[in-house]
């Protein structure tokens, strides 16, 4: 677990304290999305290495343009997300909107939990990073994950964050702002996106961990949401 999902937890644990009780609803449904993209994986895993190589390709590497837009994401990703949802939360709190105060909550909720999902997958998987050979994309080795980040590339975490937020962001949007829903949803999910192709671009990532990653976001995203959907109390 890194500082930055300590931080966050202790944030959220705060947040929690001031929550309303609330009942919770039945899961299964968010817990298949998540599963489609592990499916997903499985059936890309065979050709990450192919992927992985296309996307190196002298012609894409030189591009400028290409360049700075995959860092301008990878910034969205991490730390963007996080700055994101404790900004919604904080906010909220200080202008007493409680919508927008528990859409960062539930999105603090999300990245925190699927953060430490993903860094125990990464450090057990232990998968090497494309930058280590772009032409072999099984290598695996149990627990080398946490002994060194160039064995921790399966899930993505800037894409799982990515992912984690935008399903957030539908699901409120939905629940609440449904008129503006229609827009905010096909955003989100497309700069998520955009944050992953970003991880391939860089060579950080196989296209596999990406979608993995995106699983992983995803449901707890939708979790977060559904599990406590009412509101933290605000100051009078």
């Amino acid at each position: 677990m890194t500082a930055k999902h300590v931080f966050l937890c202790t944030v959220l644990l705060a947040g929690r304290a001031t929550a309303q009780d609330s009942t919770s609803v039945p899961v299964w449904r968010d817990a298949a999305i998540g599963g489609a993209f592990f499916a997903a994986a499985a059936v890309v895993s065979p050709f990450d290495a192919r992927l992985g190589l296309a996307s190196q390709h002298a012609s894409l590497q030189r591009s400028t343009f290409l360049r700075d837009g995959a860092n301008g994401f990878d910034a969205v990703g991490v730390p963007g997300t996080f700055v994101l949802a404790l900004g919604f939360y904080a906010g909220g709190w200080l202008a007493h909107d409680r919508g927008i105060a528990t859409l960062g909550l539930h999105g603090g909720e999300a990245l925190a939990v699927s953060g430490v999902v993903t860094e125990l997958v990464k450090g057990f998987g232990g998968r090497a990073r494309p930058f280590v050979d772009v032409h072999h994309s099984g290598t695996f080795q149990f627990a080398a994950g946490f002994r060194s980040d160039a064995r921790a590339s399966l899930p993505s975490e800037h894409t799982t964050a990515a992912f984690a937020m935008a399903s957030v962001l539908a699901a409120e949007s939905a629940r609440r702002w449904p008129h503006a829903s229609r827009w905010i949803t096909p955003v989100a999910y497309t700069v998520a996106s955009l944050v992953g192709v970003a991880r391939i671009y860089k060579n950080q990532h196989w296209a596999s961990d990406v979608l993995v990653g995106a699983g992983i976001g995803t449901a707890t995203g939708l979790l977060a949401v559904q599990y406590r959907p009412d509101q933290i109390l605000l100051p009078r």
